[in-house]
């Protein structure tokens, strides 16, 4: 009997084993657990010794090309190449090549009532660039005059629709947000899906800055992007929006991560000629430009779930910045992650970072 014990017991532990091993790590949302793939980027471009990561040799056999860009690979899986010609043919055949056509500027706003009249004046600015333009807010019940000040200004500028969050806000952060850019999204899908161009912008100190409208204006004449942030003058701060290989996972998931992941860009931004951009993943850093037909299928989410990533990918995050620990932020991560990977899953979007700063 007791040896039938003793085997029992272990075969227990055995099965608990197996168990845990196949749990995959999910939080929140998990309605897309298609896998993607890694994006390769050159060697000069990883900010490391590659070699001392990858097995090079093995690593393109695990990977599906599925479109060159200069000298990165955006690779995912299960990409349709037709949907991004789709894409591509109908801003073709909309947009009049001798003018930028139209744009929605949008943002989700509270308690930055100190900040937006700098904010309305860039927003201004960038719509000048334009034929047409409209400014989408999504507004969050504020402690200042952030709605006040709003009102005020659709009186001076009727261009001007904002939305006001009359719903219990959630404790999460990211939550929140991705809750009023998703509403911004749903409202250029359903009234402004004719406008070539939409962008998102955090309206605090970040972007009440002067802003360099010549060095935008010609980034719209390019074709090299689909979703373009920036530089900013006091640093790239925000971290944690950014994945880029093999830092792909959000910072918070490692000690000492927002350091080492703000070190891993700065010095791909420090290289990086005047014009080049950046292939990444996901990028933010306050302000984004972006081609609007290859996002109106995705959506934000603030949620913490990673399951939509390879084992390759988490293991070589782990490789370069040490072992995962529990998020100091639980429960959250960067919106703008899951609203850019689902982007380049979906209609391969090209995602870039130019190393210059837009804001002064």
């Amino acid at each position: 009997m007791f040896t039938i014990f003793i085997v029992k017991y272990y075969y227990f532990i055995y099965l608990i084993i197996l168990y845990l091993g196949s749990v995959k790590v999910t939080v929140g949302m998990s309605e897309n657990n298609e896998f993607l793939n890694e994006i390769l980027e050159n060697e000069n471009d990883i900010g490391i010794d590659i070699s001392d990561v990858l097995d090079m040799e093995n690593f393109d056999n695990d990977i599906t090309d599925v479109g060159n860009t200069d000298d990165n690979k955006n690779v995912v899986e299960e990409t349709d190449d037709s949907n991004r010609e789709n894409i591509q043919s109908v801003i073709e055949t909309r947009v009049n090549p001798n003018t930028f056509g139209k744009c929605c500027i949008c943002g989700t706003v509270r308690n930055v009532g100190g900040y937006l009249d700098k904010i309305f004046e860039n927003m201004e600015l960038i719509g000048s660039l334009f034929d047409d333009y409209i400014i989408i807010l999504y507004y969050d019940e504020s402690s200042d005059n952030t709605l006040q000040k709003m009102k005020e200004y659709k009186r001076k500028n009727p261009r001007l629709i904002f939305y006001r969050n009359m719903a219990p806000m959630s404790q999460y952060r990211t939550y929140n947000l991705a809750k009023g850019r998703n509403f911004i999204i749903k409202t250029i899908r359903e009234r402004f899906s004719d406008y070539p161009y939409f962008i998102m912008m955090d309206c605090d100190d970040v972007c009440a800055r002067d802003m360099n409208l010549q060095l935008l204006s010609e980034y719209f004449k390019r074709n090299d992007w689909d979703s373009l942030s920036f530089n900013h003058p006091t640093g790239y701060y925000d971290v944690w929006a950014l994945s880029k290989y093999p830092y792909v996972l959000s910072c918070h998931h490692f000690d000492n991560g927002p350091h080492m992941y703000s070190i891993f860009i700065e010095n791909i931004l420090k290289r990086k000629r005047k014009h080049e951009l950046v292939t990444c993943l996901s990028a933010f850093n306050g302000f984004a430009i972006y081609r609007t037909l290859f996002f109106l299928n995705c959506v934000y989410n603030g949620k913490l779930n990673i399951s939509y990533l390879t084992k390759k990918i988490v293991n070589e995050n782990i490789k370069v910045c040490g072992k995962l620990k529990p998020l100091l932020l639980k429960n959250q991560d960067c919106e703008h992650r899951r609203f850019h990977i689902c982007a380049v899953q979906k209609n391969n979007a090209r995602i870039r970072i130019s190393p210059l700063c837009l804001f002064k």
